[in-house]
């Protein structure tokens, strides 16, 4: 390794120090795997190679170099290393620049109207002499620098040249016309190249030397064969006996009860990848521990994200934290508010659009969402199927007005598989009897009573103060009976711990047991108790909170009516 090599730096210290040349391959071989995993879009992996190896060689100029050690002034004036990646484009076919430039020039910033002002067209806007300021440096001029970067660069696998001023200046110039053209021209739409050089950039810089064990899994899709019904005709489970082929009717729209297979059904219509969104930090929790348990076994990556998600996911490796919000996941359960910047065309929308495009989406629980909410997902709906997905809608119950909007969404009848369950089969739903009672002493006997013949009550509150006090008392009144307290209070870390258990220990071993929870568990948690005493509440919520009751289908000879 040269003395330029090991001088030459893309982090700080601070960061890790990372050497240039190691960043670079970092980057060109995600940026290759990721153009292999969406070969369908047509996007070549050696030119994607060739943007990774270019992205951010701007980096050895001097005055980015010293920046890296020197203390942060903020009265300097800005300096973009990717500008000054666009000099050595020469070292490349002509042909080859209109990607490189995508990949290259916006893969920090926006060419244009930059928030903070530090695009490209931003800096003509301000009169910015490029030559002087991103050319030469105080200390060097190009002519003495870029030797430098070339060493670096034919380290890298690139077969570097000298390369005169007129020509670096030759080709920023075309980079300003380029620039000009966009633009000018925006139905040109979004750029594919800066996605996928921003979605490498993102992963290498995160995962760092462990980046090459983890390219082998981008875009691989899951075998989704767990989730078919093993009896096809299984009365217990109606939608195990629906029909899943497409016949020309990529989207679906199915409306069933709780306990009718929706979430299977829903993923034996998924083709590809999947994205699986919901509409509650709990109920992505739960799926995600679901749909990781059903894949063991599997070398495909099932990913979590949302706000709380790397306490969730606490237990998992530093690699597998990283990757949470990178592209190429098997299956990523998510809130449909991390798909949103495909609307607004949020920063680094591009790179979700390239994860996205052809995969299948599964929205569930569409109902649940408020006013705002909903619009803003009829248009995702809307850019969804614009760009190839398959977009799968599931839902308990859905308003006439917004399940004919879906639909009209969707491309109509033609387009959607429509799934919903026969007369017949909804009246083996009826799972529920409900009593009312004058006050909260008058539970204690029905307590009692399902406590004695061994049943799993819920007690829920509408306030966390009346839960804290209700769930002491009953440490009291029976302390050797398995009790849970589960309230919004709780640090994020605690609460997902509660989750795991409310799951794992009183959902599903045996005995009677008892939970105290507020209105966090209306939030789709895939439990059933035999028993609930619940304080009144808006009809809405009730109809949530009854859905832990009996939750689980069983042959009719088993069926149990509890209050």
């Amino acid at each position: 390794m040269s003395t330029a090599t090991t001088l030459l730096r893309a982090k700080s210290p601070e960061n890790g120090g990372l050497l240039l040349s190691e960043h670079l391959l970092h980057v060109a071989d995600a940026a290759e795997a990721i153009a292999k995993g969406r070969k369908d879009l047509g996007l070549d992996p050696g030119l994607a190679r060739l943007g990774g190896l270019f992205h951010d060689i701007g980096k050895a100029h001097p005055e980015f170099q010293r920046r890296l050690t020197a203390p942060r002034n903020p009265l300097e004036r800005s300096f973009r290393h990717e500008l000054t990646s666009l000099f050595f484009l020469p070292l490349v076919p002509q042909a080859q620049w209109e990607s490189l430039f995508d990949m290259i020039v916006a893969h920090h910033k926006s060419l244009y109207r930059d928030p903070r002002g530090k695009g490209l067209y931003d800096f003509l806007d301000m009169g910015e002499n490029f030559e002087k300021t991103h050319l030469d440096a105080p200390s060097k001029r190009w002519e003495e620098w870029a030797p430098q970067a070339l060493v670096v660069l034919e380290e890298v696998g690139i077969q570097a040249k000298s390369i005169s001023r007129a020509e670096a200046l030759t080709a920023f110039d075309w980079c300003i016309q380029r620039t000009e053209q966009l633009i000018e021209n925006p139905q040109l739409g979004w750029s594919p190249w800066k996605g996928l050089l921003v979605a490498a950039d993102h992963l290498a810089s995160a995962l760092l030397a462990q980046t090459p064990g983890a390219l082998p899994r981008l875009f691989r899709p899951a075998d989704l064969s767990p989730f078919e019904p093993v009896d096809k005709t299984d009365s217990l489970y109606p939608l195990s006996q629906k029909e899943t082929a497409d016949e020309g009717k990529p989207h679906t729209l199915v409306t069933a009860p709780t306990g009718a297979g929706k979430t299977n059904y829903l993923l034996r219509r998924c083709r590809g990848r999947v994205f699986y969104t919901l509409p509650f930090q709990a109920s992505i929790n739960a799926m995600w521990r679901r749909l990781t348990e059903a894949l063991t076994g599997q070398d495909v990556d099932v990913r979590l994200l949302h706000g709380s998600s790397r306490v969730v996911a606490y237990r998992a490796t530093e690699e597998e934290k990283a990757l949470q919000d990178k592209v190429g996941a098997a299956l990523k359960v998510l809130t449909p508010h991390q798909l949103m910047g495909i609307v607004f065309a949020t920063r680094n929308y591009e790179s979700l659009l390239l994860d996205l495009q052809g995969a299948d989406v599964i929205l569930d629980e569409i109902h649940t969402y408020g006013a705002l909410t909903q619009a803003i997902l009829f248009r995702l709906v809307e850019v969804l199927h614009g760009i190839g997905c398959r977009v799968h809608v599931g839902t308990a119950t859905m308003p006439t007005a917004l399940y004919e909007q879906v639909l009209a969404l969707l491309g109509g009848p033609a387009t959607t598989r429509i799934t919903t369950l026969t007369e017949a089969e909804l009246d083996t739903y009826d799972r529920h009897t409900v009593h009312k009672l004058p006050d909260w002493e008058a539970t204690r006997p029905v307590l009692t009573a399902q406590l004695q013949a061994g049943r799993k009550v819920l007690v829920v509150r509408n306030r966390v103060k009346d839960a804290q006090q209700l769930y002491n008392q009953l440490q009291e009144d029976y302390p050797d009976t398995p009790k849970m307290l589960l309230h919004s209070r709780y640090r994020r870390l605690d609460r997902a711990d509660l989750e795991g258990q409310l799951k794992e220990v009183f959902d599903e071993q045996p005995g009677p047991c008892v939970v105290v929870a507020t209105q966090v568990v209306e939030v789709s948690l895939d439990i059933s108790f035999d028993c609930m005493l619940t304080d009144t509440a808006p009809i809405d919520a009730l109809v949530q909170r009854f859905g832990r009751v009996n939750r689980r289908r069983l042959p009719a000879a088993e069926r149990r009516l509890h209050p």
